[in-house]
């Protein structure tokens, strides 16, 4: 399971909190075996040995002796075999070894460890703990600790008897939000009670199809209050599926808490999956009939279409009838002659039933056509969308809001019931609670009292003014080539089409790792920046970078920042000239060589030596110089001179040899 870096340090304040109740050595509960917890300190020059007894009996049996192994090999090999015992700690990645590694050389107290000393794993590892597997349910051990070694007295310790016995931590989680978008599914739990909570495990069943299994999503975690919050994102879905999901907590031993409630969820948006457009009624006065036709677009799991009908427009309504997904007619014989009928569809599937279609009149009669509303304007507020338009005719008594999310590709869905007024000029505001769209599309429909629907009105577009939640980018990677920092992340603007683009940021750090710097923005005036990479050419030798990338979009919509990459640019030191030629003149000392043929080289730097004087800087030399009489050589010893190359960055090249000139 992946998990933030901020549950990480989350874990770790727990884990604190969960030591700090103990005195050396202690045993404690774990899955099916015991911790003993020994120390604190790192057997580096003694050794931890281990006896254990039942209760009632007086002979103590030597069960372990633990020291530290002080190879890197080893000692990773050791946290990999502990590990399969309790596997629901995380193994570091590779690049995070060698930093653990030298905080653990450095120190011998496990306390002293930063961010790991407190996982019963790599206490396992380092020597100072140990799981005793060999113990039976219902039976009370004691644990005998003797701290030895040459240069020190033995010290002998007994921990508190321990009953051996299925633990439940009181750790409960409880979903309080659920929602799909189709390629995801997002949950949210929260642990009111949560010290010593290390983990959850998530399970997933597809409903009626397959057993739960555990599943490896999206998980991060905060902390408010006296509250843990858990959020999860499964994107292994499917459009369409029903799903089951419930949560497993475990503490810092690995016991499981009881499970979380079973969450059911529909991975749809638009859970009708179609609308009825086109609605229209016709007098068949041959057969004394009312023919209802409509067109729907058939999804998979579409049921039924089912027909309502009423004399009163406004209740009264009674199901009529049903027919099959594929029928785009109903024919209703049960109508007297010049009587008003009102109907509307209901889509019923296998996720539930849309909202009421647009209602329609039926008369074995002629009736009047309504005419689409007029002048209709859009004008985006905050959070929402202000409508305006002119009614159109006199007879005109309501109308229908249609509305579409551009940039996801949608068409135009009917999203109210019908809007009752007489107005002349009427207004309707559209909130976007649930919108994330940069771009929509609205039209109107009108009903006249005649009951007869409009045609659309002409559409309007309008960029909303909300702030979206964006998806964050990930996988940022920094590489230094060819003086330049090569900076990409994946694209996460194929998931998220509300993003415009990327800002990519970056500070410096000072050489033990803090900041230096705040964030600056440094792909402001790139030309493209909805790409997924950028070439930093400004990085400077010798420094180490932090970067980090946040998408965004319209207005003031941006991601959080992403995990941040870290690169450390190393110095190119220039070479120096080794091919002098040095001859004593009567003037002095007489120097020459061959001009360099590095690139970036601004000057020369000559040095001398002799036997009775230090390192002496003789002069700066422009790059196109060649030779160089020393008038000030000493006379009557032997002199020794080397010449280093400085490049433009000011980086000087290293002395590897001197050449002599004789007395």
């Amino acid at each position: 399971m992946k998990i933030l870096f901020i549950s990480f340090l989350i874990m770790i304040l727990s884990l604190e909190i969960g030591y700090a109740q103990f005195d050396y050595p202690y045993a404690v509960q774990g899955p099916e075996g015991i911790y003993v917890m020994c120390g604190n300190k790192i057997p580096k020059d003694f050794v931890y040995k281990i006896y254990r007894t039942n209760e009632g009996k007086e002979e103590w049996t030597m069960i372990k002796i633990l020291s530290f192994k002080p190879n890197y090999d080893d000692f990773f090999q050791e946290l990999l075999n502990v590990n399969s015992h309790n596997n629901i700690y995380d193994l570091p990645d590779e690049k995070f070894k060698p930093k653990i590694w030298e905080f653990i050389i450095k120190t011998g107290d496990v306390d002293s460890v930063p961010l790991y000393g407190g996982i019963p794993m790599y206490r396992e590892a380092l020597g100072t703990a140990f799981y005793d597997a060999d113990v039976k349910q219902g039976i009370t051990y004691k644990y005998k600790v003797i701290a030895s070694g040459m240069k020190m007295t033995d010290k002998e310790s007994i921990t508190k008897p321990i009953k051996f016995t299925t633990v439940i931590p009181k750790i409960k989680l409880k979903s309080f939000y659920q929602d799909a978008s189709e390629n995801r599914i997002y949950l949210r739990f929260y642990a009111p009670e949560h010290t010593g909570l290390l983990k959850a495990k998530i399970f997933r069943c597809n409903y009626m199809q397959t057993d739960f299994t555990e599943i490896a999503p999206f998980v991060g975690l905060s902390n408010s209050h006296d509250s843990l919050f858990i959020g999860v994102i499964d994107t292994l879905v499917r459009i369409k599926n029903i799903y089951q999901y419930y949560a497993v907590p475990y503490d810092l031993y690995g016991n499981p808490g009881n499970p979380s409630d079973t969450i059911r969820i529909i991975n749809l948006i638009n859970k009708a999956e179609s609308y009825i457009e086109a609605l229209h009624t016709e007098s068949i006065d041959s057969i004394n009939s009312i023919e209802i036709t409509w067109k729907c677009e058939v999804p998979e799991f579409l049921r039924t279409i089912d027909i309502y009908k009423s004399e009163n427009y406004d209740k009264g309504y009674r199901h009529l009838g049903s027919v099959a997904p594929n029928d785009t007619s109903f024919m209703d014989n049960q109508v007297n002659p010049i009587t008003t009928y009102f109907y509307y569809l209901i889509i019923n599937n296998a996720y539930g039933q849309s909202i009421p279609s647009a209602r329609i009149t039926g008369m074995l009669g002629p009736v009047r056509k309504a005419e689409a509303p007029r002048e209709l304007k859009a004008e985006a507020e905050k959070s929402v969308v202000v409508l305006t338009w002119r009614k159109p005719t006199a007879d005109t008594r309501g109308y229908y809001i249609y509305r579409s999310e551009m940039n996801l590709g949608d068409s135009l869905t009917q999203i109210t019931d019908i809007i009752l007024t007489d107005s002349l000029n009427v207004e309707y505001i559209d909130s976007l609670k649930n919108v994330r769209s940069i771009s929509l599309n609205y039209a109107v429909k009108s009903a006249n009292t005649s009951y007869d629907i409009s045609p659309f009105s002409e559409d309007v577009y309008v960029t909303p003014d909300i702030k979206l939640t964006l998806e964050t980018p990930i996988n940022l990677r920094a590489k230094y080539n060819d003086g330049k920092i090569l900076l990409t992340w994946t694209d996460v603007q194929e998931r998220d089409r509300n993003i415009l683009g990327y800002n990519l940021y970056r500070k410096l750090l000072k050489t033990d790792g803090t900041d230096s710097t705040a964030l600056v923005l440094i792909n402001g005036k790139s030309e493209d920046n909805s790409l997924n990479y950028f070439d930093d050419s400004t990085a400077e030798e010798g420094y180490t970078y932090l970067y980090t990338v946040e998408s965004f979009s319209i207005g003031e919509s941006k991601s959080i920042l992403s995990a941040p990459a870290q690169i450390e640019v190393p110095v190119f030191r220039p070479v120096s000239i080794s091919s002098l030629n040095i001859a004593r003149t009567n003037d002095g000392v007489t120097i020459s060589w061959n001009r360099t043929m590095q690139d970036n080289i601004k000057e020369y730097r000559l040095y001398r030596l002799t036997q009775t004087s230090t390192t002496v800087l003789v002069t700066t030399l422009p790059s196109d110089t060649e030779t160089y009489l020393d008038k000030n050589a000493p006379k009557g010893e032997s002199c020794f001179y080397a010449l280093t190359c400085v490049n433009k960055k000011n980086i000087e090249s290293k002395i590897d040899e001197w050449v002599g000139a004789e007395k």
